[in-house]
């Protein structure tokens, strides 16, 4: 027996599907929590090599383009996708870089 979608089911598949995007962003507020997950982490996009950059103003940070990374503002959103190889240059209201992480 087949049934069709009415218009009550294709809100809630809707809702689920908003849902979804959505649980793949995570708020600035949650950053240091993950920060400390992050830590935990070895360093395996090379970020001590970067530890000079700490401190400094993020427009006279010099990256090399064969670095994958992505800079992280105060009310940045960014996705939860953790990549070992990434660099996170994160990046205080200021713009001072004021910690680096893999992910």
């Amino acid at each position: 027996m087949r049934r069709t979608l009415g218009a009550d089911d294709m809100k809630g598949v809707a809702l689920s599907a908003l849902a979804l995007t959505l649980a793949g962003c995570v708020s600035p507020e949650s950053a240091p929590q993950m920060a400390q997950v992050a830590q935990a982490r070895p360093d395996t996009c090379a970020k001590s090599e970067f530890a000079a950059l700490l401190g400094t103003p993020i427009n006279n940070a010099e990256l090399p383009l064969t670095q994958i990374y992505r800079v992280i503002f105060p009310d940045s959103v960014v996705t939860t996708d953790f990549m070992a190889d990434r660099m996170e240059v994160i990046v205080d209201a200021n713009g001072i870089v004021t910690g680096l992480r893999c992910g």
